[in-house]
């Protein structure tokens, strides 16, 4: 089973057959947004930031692959749902303190408003409510399996802290790829075949998987190619903060040594808008968006067809053209 690229639809298409519910976990996290924010005084004059807002792709995940298992009542996967995405902004919110980036979809990050040890603990509490949302299900495989992912994401990040580009490899960023994105969202995929049907449960953690890596790749290829207006943050941030990411390990090897001197010049300083260029011509020139969107395309489709397994339905096609979104999304 398999949607081409050219004919999947749009997201809103993709929401559809969970529509409903998918607004009670907005509700939900809108909620537990102002709750984080009442926890303490901003330290800065701007808006509060509304990181609750995001496209909530792992809750539609969560609902969609407990349709696909044919679910009774999707509405009693609200909470399960909504914890997943929790989780997901506690990620934001910490990352944003790692690599000091002050916006987050075109908003002050959170340490910005408060400082940033009132942001860790902004993010520690909010690891505590998704974990809160997800007891209630009385369920230990899903605790277990959660707390697997945050482990294997913190494991991931800190296996490449401070290694040098020079020491990365294509394979390490697939690695790393799998273990900080991937491993949540493959849980939020397949956590309500913990519930309903265990033996699926490598069915739908497989499409998870896949479909992650894929989703981390086309966001790393974003930072580098999308203007501040689209991306809602510096554009190249990544080279800036000297991430390994599967873009940047793939144009150094394919770069000259006069521009691989020009490159690394760039690490630690906010880029211009003319030397974003450069990067955005140089992945063309040598060929590094067609070779990272074969990655994709080729993650996108494993995933997919893992999706044969399960029985027809609307909830499956809607699986199948979420993956599809992925390298046609710009933020």
């Amino acid at each position: 089973m398999s949607i081409p690229e050219n004919n999947a639809p749009a997201l809103s298409a993709v929401y559809a057959p969970v529509q409903k519910p998918l607004e009670e976990v907005r509700a939900i996290l809108t909620d537990l947004w102002q709750d984080v924010l009442c926890l303490a005084q901003p330290t800065s004059g701007g808006a509060p930031p509304k990181q609750s807002e995001g496209k909530l792709l792992r809750p539609t995940a969560c609902l969609l692959g407990a349709g696909a298992l044919q679910a009774p009542d999707l509405h009693s996967f609200v909470q399960l749902a909504a914890s997943y995405e929790t989780m997901h902004l506690a990620s934001l919110v910490h990352d944003d303190v790692v690599d000091r980036a002050a916006l987050r979809r075109g908003q002050s990050a959170l340490h910005m408003y408060w400082n940033e040890h009132g942001a860790i603990l902004g993010g520690d509490y909010l690891v505590s409510r998704a974990l809160q949302l997800m007891v209630s299900y009385e369920n230990t495989g899903l605790i277990a399996r959660i707390l697997t992912a945050v482990r294997q994401m913190s494991e991931g990040e800190l296996r490449f802290l401070d290694k040098s580009w020079d020491s990365v490899s294509e394979e390490n960023c697939l690695d790393l790829a799998r273990a900080k994105t991937a491993t949540l969202f493959a849980a939020s995929c397949a956590g309500a075949a913990i519930l309903l049907a265990p033996e699926h449960y490598d069915i739908l953690e497989n499409y998870g998987i896949n479909t992650g890596i894929a989703f981390q790749l086309t966001d790393d290829m974003l930072d580098l190619t999308q203007p501040f207006t689209t991306l809602g943050k510096q554009p190249c941030g990544d080279i800036s903060e000297k991430k390994k990411t599967l873009p940047i390990i793939l144009l150094r090897s394919r770069m000259n040594s006069a521009d691989l001197k020009m490159l690394d010049s760039l690490a630690g300083k906010t880029l211009s808008e003319e030397e974003c260029l450069w990067i955005k011509e140089q992945l063309e020139t040598l060929g590094v968006e067609s070779a990272v969107e074969e990655y994709v395309n080729g993650y996108i489709r494993k995933g997919i067809d893992s999706l044969d397994a399960l029985p027809p339905s609307p909830y499956r096609d809607s699986l199948a053209a979420l993956a599809w979104y992925i390298p046609r999304r710009v933020t």
